[in-house]
């Protein structure tokens, strides 16, 4: 190696930057002194700027409250913040491709996507607090087994509330074998007696309030019904599945208690039950001899029992009695040539709330009608119907079914009048 070869060494433990030249023998040749050009930054100016920009919930952080703590500071994070609780941003020039309203449509989209997710969840709240609703409600009538389905059924269900419907029996029978009550019965039946059959029957129970109970029926909805202040609609209920008595075994009894003063109220809630509207045993020949046989005005007596615009129980009164329809129809819109004013003010407030299942039963409850008849004078009626039901399903893709349904009777209902 050349003698003039030197190596260099530098050294910093101070303010200024000393530089050592040393030759190939390791003799030092010079110094070198030289200021830097970056000042020494103390350690409290160091955590100062740390405290600065440690933010918002920062209090709470614990790694930055360790970073804290680890250079040494012991003051508290200052928290940066406005009143409304944000982050204060310095504003910058961000330059002509810079779009502000892009800003503002993404701030928006943030805006509403934080509401349909806070919707969400009051949704997911809301199911969940109906499901345990519905569970502790039904949890004493059921087993473990039967419960789990029946409540899945209806809760999974997008309208859980379509299993709603009058159960006048929501009680286990309590008579195991009714053969000791139409026992006079078959004694009796070649002779036709029936009023000593009757009066064998009521030794045991002696009227309505004795023998409904035994069916399962509450002696409260009784006491109701005996007072005067008692409604269908308002006692619409979830099916607990209760044992029951056949149909036929019921329909033998109650007609022995056809003189009773309130028969037809009772007769009128039996007959509406689902449970029994459903059985084959009970059709409408046999609803409409029991009625012919009263001395009273049906549908007065009805309306008595149940709201106005309850058009389902409407309608499954029709189905049970046919003959009554047009005089139903004529106690709530009336006889008038106002009906039909009223009866499209109806169709208005019932479509304008979108309550479809209930448009659905009112109009096949006024379809065949005296008022709207399957002829071409109900023509005005049935295209302001059918139109509103289009225009309804075209503008908003609605998927209820009961639209659907609507939609294809309006359909056969033209056909049928020839249009």
């Amino acid at each position: 190696m050349s003698d003039n070869s030197s190596s260099i060494h530098d050294s910093q433990d101070s303010d200024e930057s000393v530089t050592t030249i040393y030759n190939s023998n390791n003799h030092k040749i010079k110094d070198e002194k030289s200021t830097s050009k970056y000042p020494e930054v103390s350690d409290e100016e160091i955590d100062s700027d740390i405290d600065l920009y440690l933010i918002d919930d920062s209090e709470d952080d614990e790694i930055l409250l360790k970073m804290s703590s680890f250079n040494g500071s012991s003051k508290k994070p200052a928290v940066i913040k406005n009143e409304n609780g944000y982050i204060n941003i310095k504003s910058f020039d961000l330059g002509d491709l810079y779009n502000e309203k892009v800003t503002k449509n993404l701030n928006s989209i943030e805006s509403a996507e934080d509401k349909i997710n806070n919707e969400k969840k009051k949704f997911v709240s809301k199911t969940f607090t109906k499901s345990n609703e519905l569970m502790a409600k039904l949890s004493k009538n059921f087993t473990n087994s039967q419960l789990s389905y029946y409540i899945d059924t209806i809760i999974k269900d997008a309208n859980p509330d379509k299993y709603l419907d009058w159960h006048f029996i929501e009680e286990d029978t309590t008579i195991d074998d009714i053969s000791p009550i139409l026992s006079f019965e078959t004694a009796y039946y070649n002779c036709h007696d029936f009023n000593r059959i009757r009066h064998e029957i009521l030794k045991s129970y002696p009227n309505l309030n004795y023998i409904l109970p035994t069916f399962g029926i509450s002696k409260e909805k009784l006491n109701s019904i005996n007072d005067g202040y008692f409604c269908i609609s308002d006692y619409y209920n979830y099916d607990n599945l209760c044992t029951i008595l056949p149909t036929d075994s019921m329909k033998s009894i109650i007609i022995y208690y056809i003189d009773e003063p309130n028969f037809v109220k009772f007769f009128l809630c039996f007959i509406l039950d689902k449970k029994i509207y459903e059985s084959n045993d009970c059709d409408s020949k046999w609803c409409e001899e029991i009625v012919s046989a009263l001395d009273v005005d049906v549908i007065e007596e009805y309306l008595k029992l149940i709201n106005l615009d309850d058009y389902y129980m409407h309608y499954r009164l029709t189905k049970l009695l046919p003959s009554f329809k047009n005089k139903l129809v004529d106690g709530i819109f009336g006889d008038n040539t106002l009906a039909l004013n009223r009866i499209i003010d109806e169709f208005n407030t019932i479509f304008d709330d979108k309550e479809y299942r209930k448009l659905l039963y009112f109009s096949i409850f006024i379809f065949g009608s005296d008022l709207v008849p399957y002829s071409k004078e109900s023509l005005p009626v049935i295209d302001y119907i059918f139109n509103c039901i289009r225009d309804v399903s075209d503008m908003t893709n609605v998927a209820d079914i009961e639209l659907l349904l609507l939609k294809s009777i309006l359909t056969s209902f033209t056909k049928i009048i020839g249009t």
